[in-house]
């Protein structure tokens, strides 16, 4: 329902600013410890997932790891910017062992980018194979706004601007 409101308040102004939607789009799997390597997404078919994130809406990262097909899925949610410590790492280590223990197959141990990127040397020192799920953005198409439009747009800015940031206000404290 607040999302509807949103959008309506967000439609009503269009006309005075350009409007684009988006929403990041799942486009490879990386290995913590082999970061360039690119591993299609399909490589979860039939895995043992245990999805590992501390972001605001965690249900939406496992909705979308359980359409790469894994043959069984469990998690563990941790609040939003969350850094992982000692602890969290033994219970993810304990958890990894209870689904092997129960399904006798290796597990994939999968977070987000963001938890990545948070603090990449982290989850490298687990006993099992850690993989992070690379996304990137989509300019989604509505009312004639794709994303042909959008990067006209970015460009205008940058040709105004002279690439400088436009938002940035210079400013001394008295």
């Amino acid at each position: 329902m607040q999302l509807k409101a949103i959008r309506s308040a967000i439609e009503e102004n269009a006309a005075t600013c350009s409007v684009f939607y988006s929403r990041l789009v799942p486009s490879h799997i990386f290995e913590v410890k082999k970061p360039l390597r690119k591993i299609p997404l399909n490589v979860l078919n039939d895995k043992i997932v245990l999805c590992v994130s501390a972001i605001g809406c965690p249900d939406a990262f496992i909705h979308i790891v359980r359409e790469m097909g894994p043959l069984k899925i469990d998690r563990i949610d941790f609040s939003d910017h969350h850094f992982f410590n000692a602890h969290d790492l033994k219970i993810i280590q304990q958890t990894v062992r209870n689904l092997m223990d129960q399904h006798g197959k290796d597990v994939i141990i999968l977070i987000t980018e963001k938890d990545y990127d948070r603090d990449p040397e982290a989850l490298t020192t687990l006993d099992a194979k850690v993989w992070v799920l690379s996304s990137s953005l989509q300019i989604m198409p509505h009312k004639e706004q794709g994303e042909n439009e959008f990067m006209r747009k970015v460009k205008d800015i940058i040709t105004i601007t002279g690439g400088a940031n436009p938002y940035v206000v210079d400013w001394t404290p008295s």
